[in-house]
């Protein structure tokens, strides 16, 4: 059975998530999904990410209200053993950086796609990269210099690979849309694979879905 999606939508609020996007041209509606992320964790990173990008995919999935294609992600940095979120002001970013420096740290970008039509929710399919990236030793003063141009905000990392950060590393083992939390080349692949759709341009609507055997009804 095919199920006609008038819409693609990005469960969130991400800025950098929604500019690759619009940088691929891929036309979206954002859906920023209400989940309280300190329910979902585990000590391994990767696991975590991909837990709090499915419940993102869930809540989506429960509220969206119009027939579409649900992008969630998430994604964590793992660094000594240790899963850091997000710095909550410039003191932390400070003591982010200042660890990082002169290291190496893995980031975890958790993908999960579904869709919802009419009563029909389904779960695609959800995957999970890893990126490991060095960090250039740095002094005090460089760390400074970086904060002050206000990219660690938003950021697990306290960095922005695809801004002024791309000079903080001496070694990255992924492209910038990966580090920025969207791997969109495999998005791209894993879509094509599990539902023929393409995400190259132009992307016509309605985007025709076929449902899988496992598929989960509800009532939205």
């Amino acid at each position: 059975m095919l199920y006609p999606l008038d819409h693609i939508v990005l469960a969130s609020a991400s800025p950098a998530r929604q500019h690759i996007l619009k940088e691929c041209l891929i036309p979206f509606h954002t859906f920023p999904t209400a989940v309280d992320e300190s329910l979902y964790t585990d000590p391994s990173g990767k696991k975590q990410a991909a837990m709090r990008a499915h419940a993102k995919l869930d809540f989506a999935l429960k509220h969206y209200q119009t027939s579409a294609l649900i992008i969630a992600a998430d994604q964590t940095l793992m660094f000594d053993e240790h899963i850091f979120d997000k710095a909550q002001d410039s003191k932390e970013a400070k003591k982010r950086l200042e660890s990082l420096q002169g290291n190496s740290h893995q980031l975890y970008s958790a993908v999960a796609l579904g869709f919802t039509h009419k009563n029909t929710t389904e779960h695609i399919t959800q995957f999970t990269t890893t990126t490991t990236l060095t960090m250039k030793a740095m002094s005090c003063e460089d760390i400074d210099q970086y904060l002050s141009t206000g990219e660690w905000q938003g950021s697990v990392g306290c960095y922005r690979i695809e801004g002024a950060g791309k000079e903080l590393f001496s070694y990255v083992s992924s492209d910038a849309h990966t580090i920025a939390g969207l791997p969109i080349k495999q998005l791209k692949e894993t879509l094509l694979e599990k539902t023929s759709i393409s995400l190259n341009t132009p992307i016509n609507f309605p985007l025709m879905m076929p449902s899988s055997q496992q598929k989960t009804e509800t009532s939205l």
